[in-house]
């Protein structure tokens, strides 16, 4: 049988895995486009089959154990001894078990937000599918052509194989920031004590889903990448 000529779509096969990896749900229609602009002249349904055999095919309930975390940058102005000063806690969830891990960055840089999140995974026991920001503060900005990534942040993701989403519904009230504030709400004598108080919250609040948490560790996956320094990690 002769060899024919690769598939025009074989080439672009990494930038479809690398998409799809980075926006889950990113729309066929989408990664064609990106693909014209890359250099593709070939057919529509050629394409769309090339997607297809990329795009997973796990048909994950993804309200599932191992399926979600959410995360959240959240700014409060904290009553401190002295006087009030911003404080900013990055703040990450296992959806189905509700396990949190909590960070106290000095800034919103994307490369903090990074560490925080590689950090938090470490913590967990592994990676889910989906990691849905609730705000894209310090990881992303919208553009003219939607969400735009900022380029370390999404080589992260795509290293760690993590997809992420980027949530703007103001309106939902079972947010990360919501219970931060809400701890936030108090006094403090200062830094040291709020780092103590808050991670002794977080303790807490994990020990109640402690049975639940364990049963959703098992469903992550392995992590494969070093834990850099966090500043101010609880």
């Amino acid at each position: 049988m002769p060899v024919g000529r690769p598939e025009k779509t074989v080439g672009h096969r990494p930038l479809v895995r690398d998409a799809i990896a980075l926006e889950p749900r990113i729309s066929t229609a989408e990664l064609l486009r990106r693909a014209r602009l890359a250099g593709y002249d070939g057919g529509k349904s050629a394409f769309y089959a090339m997607v297809s055999s990329v795009r997973p095919r796990d048909g994950a309930d993804l309200r599932g154990p191992g399926q979600i975390s959410e995360h959240e940058l959240v700014h409060a102005d904290v009553a401190f001894v002295g006087g009030r000063r911003r404080v900013r806690i990055f703040a990450s969830r296992l959806r189905w078990s509700r396990h949190v891990e909590v960070a106290i960055l000095g800034d919103e840089r994307a490369a903090s937000i990074g560490g925080a999140l590689v950090a938090h995974f470490r913590a967990m026991g592994g990676v889910p599918l989906l990691a849905i920001f609730h705000g894209a503060r310090g990881v992303a900005r919208e553009g003219a052509r939607g969400i735009e990534w900022d380029p370390s942040f999404a080589c992260l993701a795509v290293t760690i194989g993590v997809g992420v989403e980027v949530c703007e519904r103001r309106g939902r009230t079972d947010r990360p920031a919501q219970w931060i504030r809400a701890f936030l709400a108090r006094g403090f004598a200062d830094e040291a004590e709020l780092a103590a108080e808050l991670a002794a919250w977080a303790r807490a609040a994990n020990d109640r889903v402690e049975a639940r948490f364990a049963e959703e560790r098992a469903r992550l996956r392995q992590l494969r990448i070093a834990v850099p320094n966090v500043e101010g990690r609880v």
